[in-house]
């Protein structure tokens, strides 16, 4: 018998030589082990996103994404791939844009209660608008109380987590901080957003709070005005637009019919009117 070489004198009595040249399929293992080590020690580490908006996720801990290995050619790559909350952060990052962040927690649809025909008319109203063009506007108006900022609150959350940009204005807040940037010259560059956002949200339009005879006040010409400014220049461009108020449409006809019109011309049979009644106030029950 003759040998040819100290490895194949290994080789005959059962020894493996150090020097034996590894497979590709073992460098390959190699390469993926050590690929999958890194992804791991990359998804124990955690993240601080939460602290951002608030979301603990169980999935990526925090940090927006988990890392996997990914086979390339002969090598391992570390792919970040974005975790399912991304979704949920965008909505809520949205919301807290919107400014109804706050409201959100507490109007829903889920939990806006019936138990009155007409408040199941209220809330058949609302989930019919998510179900119209684009182009239509909801309008709830009328007794305080009712339910009409947590009916509005939930469809302006719906239209947030499908994508658009909506923007909440409460108006006696808002009107009166748009008014003090006349003098300072920014009013133009303050109105453009309200006319062009994807959806507007004003939350009790013309609210004045009540004067002699608990009848509700006449707004300012001044707001009727920048009222008239914002929502003629969203009609003509048939930019959806959510409104409660306090005053129905028909009262909203004695203090600007052009305004109550415009209103109603793009509603269609999107807008409710509570009648005035104590026992509809649920606030005081």
């Amino acid at each position: 018998m003759s040998f040819t070489s100290l490895n194949d004198v290994l080789g005959k009595l059962g020894f493996e030589p150090e020097d034996k040249p590894k497979t590709e399929e073992e460098i390959l293992k190699e390469r993926r082990e050590y690929a999958e080590w890194q992804c791991k020690s990359s998804n124990e580490l955690c993240g601080e996103l939460n602290k951002e908006d608030g979301y603990d996720c169980k999935l990526c801990l925090n940090r927006g994404y988990s890392v996997e290995p990914r086979l390339r050619g002969k090598f391992y790559e570390n792919v970040f791939i974005p975790c399912k909350c991304e979704s949920i952060r965008k909505t809520m990052r949205a919301l807290k844009r919107s400014g109804l962040s706050d409201l959100a927690v507490d109007y829903r649809f889920d939990n806006f209660v019936v138990t009155e025909s007409w408040q199941k008319a209220m809330l058949d109203t609302a989930k019919a608008y998510l179900e119209a063009s684009d182009e239509r506007w909801l309008f709830m108006g009328g007794n305080t109380g009712s339910g009409k900022t947590h009916l509005c609150t939930a469809v302006a959350v719906a239209l947030l987590e499908q994508g658009k940009e909506v923007k909440y204005m409460l108006w006696r807040d808002e009107v009166n901080r748009l008014k003090a940037l006349v003098s300072e010259g920014r009013y133009a560059d303050e109105i453009k957003y309200y006319k062009h956002v994807d959806v507007l949200y004003i939350d009790d339009l013309f609210k004045t709070g009540k004067g002699e005879g608990q009848k509700l006040q006449r707004p300012t010409s001044a707001d009727i005005n920048l009222a008239f400014e914002i929502l003629n220049s969203r009609a003509v461009k048939k930019l959806p637009t959510i409104i409660s108020s306090e005053s129905t449409l028909t009262e909203l006809i004695a203090i600007d019919d052009a305004i109550a019109g415009r209103i109603k011309q793009r509603c269609g049979v999107y807008n409710v009117n509570v009648a005035r009644d104590p026992s509809k106030n649920f606030r005081l029950k």
